[in-house]
């Protein structure tokens, strides 16, 4: 969805589909994986996932936007591509900065994705979401994570919090991971359940280890433990060194396939933070 991504190398998508897992992103057919700012492929799809049906071709809007101090770059795709198949919109209708200087994604038709203009290296990373994500499509995957492209690392240094039920209403809506995830100790899946929509999701990145956490409202770092939704850490030689790691946001719809229970479904990030390790 990115205006002025780069394109994938064949040697990456083949990397990729070897790999048949990274959990922020899905690959349908090597075909179907042109345009890059795709987080690869997810341990919940493979090279089989369906076709969906071809949308009407999404609308351009500014190829950057300004938000929380930083500089993003939007992501934009007339054909379907990873992850999952969907087609990215950069049109203001879809994803935009308000006046209060929240961020805005949307999925329906299309979906949206944003990334950092450069790399962030180690340290937090912080959003604020103004969401119900416990009640979101359980066709979406909404995603805040960590992502190299083009990459010689075998995962493209990726590391997630991501919000999906992976199409099925029954499954935990919340996952942490350094990728591969296929690999239990870098995989924590927990449920997330709001009272209100006011939500905080953090990544600390330090060599050799991540810590993640996951509270309720927006309150400063560390918060009460009454707040507190989860916690996880991951450690030892899987942890990747940062090198050209972008900050990521994306919305998208799992293996491509229409929303399930509504049309169209939006979040708000209303702050992003970044301190360096």
């Amino acid at each position: 969805m990115v205006n002025s991504s780069k394109s994938h190398t064949v040697a990456d998508l083949r990397r990729a589909l070897s790999r048949g897992l990274i959990a922020c992103t899905a690959g349908i057919a090597l075909a179907s994986l042109q345009v890059a700012g795709c987080a690869g492929l997810s341990v919940h799809d493979t090279a089989t996932s369906p076709v969906p049906e071809r949308a009407a071709v999404p609308q351009r809007g500014p190829a950057t936007l300004n938000f929380a101090g930083f500089e993003w770059t939007t992501r934009y795709s007339a054909e379907p591509t990873a992850p999952g198949g969907n087609t990215f919109s950069s049109s203001m209708d879809d994803i935009w900065v308000d006046e209060q200087g929240r961020l805005h994604l949307s999925v329906g038709e299309h979906a949206t994705e944003v990334r950092s203009r450069r790399p962030l290296g180690y340290g937090s990373y912080e959003a604020r979401i103004l969401a119900r994500l416990d009640r979101l499509d359980p066709q979406v995957v909404f995603g805040f994570f960590t992502f190299e492209l083009p990459s010689e690392h075998p995962y493209h240094r990726e590391i997630d919090i991501e919000v999906s039920r992976w199409g099925n209403p029954d499954m935990t809506n919340m996952q942490f991971s350094v990728q591969p995830s296929n690999v239990l100790e870098n995989r924590h899946r927990f449920e997330l359940q709001q009272n209100g929509e006011a939500t905080t999701h953090r990544f600390t990145w330090t060599p050799e280890r991540v810590e993640f956490v996951s509270w309720h409202g927006h309150g400063e770092y560390p918060p009460p433990p009454e707040l507190e939704v989860a916690r996880f850490v991951v450690e030892g030689s899987v942890v990747p060194r940062p090198a050209r790691a972008r900050a990521y946001f994306n919305f998208w719809r799992y293996q491509g396939l229409p929303l399930q229970e509504a049309s169209r479904e939006k979040i708000i990030i209303s702050d992003f933070r970044f301190t360096p390790y």
